[in-house]
């Protein structure tokens, strides 16, 4: 029966230049749609290289802001460790039993607001005379 059919085709020359044209433009879509696909196949691995590089430059300016960001860190926490040094040493220094002349100004308004006059103020906080009341700055 194929046989048949093709000797048909073949007896006949519009029907074979028919059957040809139409062959020729089934392979040449099939050619078109190889080149589609292998156009696309070509972009989608040239996006994939380039999220690749994206993300490798990426991971570069971020471990690199790591790196300044840690560095930065110890070198404020050393900071911190001499400050506080400085702060004992200068505490150590101090007379323990008596405060500094800021702490006792600042003492004295709140035991003045506390107390509501100089009536109840300790000696150290009672205005001198000929001399400004050490709590009124």
């Amino acid at each position: 029966m194929l046989a048949t059919a093709f000797l048909w085709i073949r007896s006949n020359r519009l029907i074979a230049g028919l059957a040809g044209v139409g062959v020729g433009l089934l392979l040449l879509a099939l050619a078109w749609m190889l080149a589609v696909h292998v156009g696309e196949r070509r972009e989608a691995a040239r996006q994939a290289e380039r999220r690749v590089a994206a993300i490798t430059d990426a991971v570069t300016i971020d471990s690199a802001a790591k790196e300044v960001a840690a560095e930065q860190c110890l070198a404020d926490a050393r900071r911190m460790a001499e400050l506080q040094r400085e702060l004992e040493k200068a505490d150590d220094q101090e007379d323990d039993n008596r405060p500094s002349a800021a702490r006792l100004a600042y003492l004295c308004r709140v035991r003045a607001q506390q107390a509501g006059g100089a009536s109840g103020l300790p000696p150290a906080c009672r205005p001198h005379v000929g001399a400004g009341a050490a709590g009124s700055r």
